[in-house]
């Protein structure tokens, strides 16, 4: 071997990564091996620099999306991207002339789908999230999902000892049942049957999943008579009814979550007409929801939510007439006249424009007592709020003589 002073650079790099005869332990330390720590380091800052920096979202998605399938990249950055996309999948809706188009959230699945076989459990739960943000907005995404078999995935979730991890995959599964093609998907695989074990899991964090997944597939036509028949023996609808008036809690979140999350998939289940009108049959269910507009202090989450399923439901003109029956409109006005936060006042003043489309419902407003009053003399700072408000006065307005119309 030639001295060290003899050696060029190159020899010198080519001797020390690769092999040493002189030494008495032979190979010396690779540096590829000493690099990929550093390339790790790397590739974190690197995405950190580019997260939430970008002003273009969809720039931003196609850099975020090539870390996950890069050899090198941390799971930690996996997971910080993840949450990214999460976050932006969360508020993103298929809008034309700008923003992520489904096209490249489509592309996106390519990079993300294998991520549910990882060993590392906060790389699946926040790939799950992406997933049920993912289709709740958008229909045409379902195509890929079957494509790439996620349901079958998802579904292999279901048996971990990780409690948050089972619900992260509940969420996703219900995410794709709401669309008929996905609840044919799911109906036919084997979530039903675990899902139905969970529905007796200790766990309340467990069961409202559990049963907010059953109710959004029997809201569609269609499915198996197995399904059916598994739907029928479980009752999800009078499940999730009892859970909201049971309000107990567990490790996985206080009381507050457990009723909010029945009340968001009760939201989505009521989306389609076939949805809203089983909330209505189940004859406990829709009592219980008008309960929770009660104007009880820190109980704004649980108002809101309620105001946000009653102007889901009434969205269906069929189900007007028992809404009506139950006092939702007075209920409504009182919780006005507390003069709430303006989350709560606008999710009330927009299930009231939901009712205001239809005749009857319009009516119904009219002949409640302060109601007109009280929608007129609201004012809040809020661009959101205005746009609703007159709506739902215009609305009024046309059922009415011109002259008696209500003014903002």
């Amino acid at each position: 071997m030639q001295s060290l002073g003899n050696q060029s650079r190159a020899s010198l790099v080519s001797w020390w990564s690769d092999s040493n005869p002189a030494l008495k332990y032979g190979p010396t330390i690779n540096l590829h091996t000493l690099a990929k720590p550093l390339l790790r380091f790397m590739y974190h800052r690197q995405a950190r620099k580019y997260i939430g920096n970008l002003v273009d979202i969809t720039s931003e998605l196609a850099i975020c999306s090539s870390y996950l399938g890069c050899k090198y990249v941390a799971d930690r950055t996996k997971v910080m991207v993840l949450r990214r996309l999460g976050g932006i999948s969360g508020s993103w809706e298929p809008i034309e002339g700008g923003g992520p188009s489904t096209i490249h959230w489509a592309s996106t699945f390519s990079e993300t789908w294998q991520l549910l076989e990882s060993s590392n459990a906060d790389i699946r739960m926040e790939t799950a999230r992406v997933i049920t943000n993912l289709l709740r907005f958008d229909e045409s995404l379902v195509v890929p999902v079957m494509e790439l078999n996620l349901v079958e995935k998802l579904v292999s979730m279901l048996h971990d000892d990780n409690l948050y991890l089972v619900w992260k995959a509940l969420d996703a599964l219900t995410a794709i049942a709401l669309w008929p093609l996905g609840a044919k998907a799911v109906a036919v695989s084997d979530a039903l049957g675990y899902t139905e074990e969970l529905l007796a899991s200790p766990y309340v964090g467990l069961c409202m999943p559990a049963a907010v997944l059953l109710g959004t597939v029997s809201c569609h036509s269609g499915l198996p008579a197995a399904t059916v028949a598994v739907i029928a023996k479980s009752n999800p609808l009078t499940r999730i009814a009892a859970i909201l008036v049971q309000g107990k809690c567990d490790e996985l979140g206080k009381d507050s979550w457990t009723v909010s999350y029945g009340l968001r998939g009760l939201q989505r289940m009521a989306h389609s007409a076939d949805g809203a009108q089983r909330i209505m049959d189940t004859t406990i269910l829709a009592p219980v929801v008008v309960q929770f507009l009660e104007p009880k202090p820190n109980y704004s989450l649980h108002q809101e939510m309620s105001c946000r399923l009653i102007g889901k439901l009434a969205s269906h003109e069929n189900v007007i007439p028992k809404l009506l029956e139950l006092d939702t409109l007075p209920k409504m006005v009182q919780l006005l006249v507390t003069n709430p936060p303006i989350w709560v006042a606008y999710a009330a003043v927009a299930a009231m424009c939901q009712f205001s489309c239809w005749k009857v419902g319009a009516e119904a407003i009219l002949e409640t007592e302060g109601a007109l009053a009280t929608i007129s003399k609201l004012h809040y700072q809020n661009k959101h709020w205005n746009r609703e408000r007159d709506e739902l006065l215009q609305n009024l307005g046309n059922c009415r003589p011109e002259s008696t119309a209500p003014t903002a």
